[in-house]
């Protein structure tokens, strides 16, 4: 089974792909990069350069629809992740909730109904919500840095940056780096004990939903 994905930046990418592999077990040759990506099959879809991506342009695949549809059209192609983080959310419209203890759920929740809002009804029970608060790297800061929620925290990027630069490890937010950054969220066993999911209330909310779904089809 293939897994699509729809996000803001190629560093997103490989984080998406440790989780969904930590909770399929599925290689991440089975995940496919829709938006960005280098080597997306092109010749399938009959789209346009895709090696970039913003929060936009995740909007706009979303509104547009295509890409969803081919990609959902091909054999053993089941679901589309879409990610989208929230720093930049009143950009598309959506009211930022008062910072009180359910501040991430009530964010997470109206960001999500924006999406179907883009998608206008389209592709039911096919996709998964990968909503970051304030941004995917503050879901990174829950393996290098124990917190009550890093979901609070007001600029994640910096204070990854921050963290990664006191141990001289690599902070640029490629795929790879970001792949290998976020290596223990591809293993159940890390996961558990790492107490990631304690930490940041949207990776918490992202992984349940798609651990529910996945476990519902494939039970063991």
């Amino acid at each position: 089974m293939r897994i699509g994905i729809i996000s803001e930046g190629k560093g997103d990418l490989g984080v998406i792909d440790n989780i969904l592999k930590g909770i399929t077990n599925l290689d991440t040759s089975n995940f496919v990069h829709i938006r960005p990506s280098d080597d997306f099959d092109e010749t399938d879809l009959g789209l346009e350069d895709r090696s970039r991506s913003t929060w936009s342009l995740v909007r706009k695949e979303c509104i547009e629809g295509d890409a969803i549809t081919d990609f959902l059209n091909l054999e053993n192609s089941k679901y589309v992740v879409i990610h989208i983080d929230t720093d930049k959310a009143q950009e598309f419209e959506v009211i930022i909730p008062t910072r009180d203890k359910n501040f991430c759920e009530t964010l997470r929740e109206r960001v999500v109904e924006k999406i179907k809002e883009w998608l206008d009804g389209r592709f039911t029970g096919k996709i998964f919500y990968a909503i970051a608060i304030e941004e995917i790297e503050a879901w990174l800061i829950t393996i290098f840095k124990k917190t009550t929620d890093s979901s609070v925290s007001p600029n994640p990027k910096k204070g990854l940056e921050f963290i990664l630069n006191k141990s001289s490890m690599n902070t640029s937010s490629t795929y790879q780096n970001y792949k290998f950054l976020s290596k223990p969220f591809s293993k159940t066993k890390e996961i558990q004990v790492g107490k990631f999911l304690e930490m940041n209330c949207s990776l918490r909310l992202f992984y349940e939903e798609v651990q529910k779904i996945w476990t519902a089809e494939n039970p063991t």
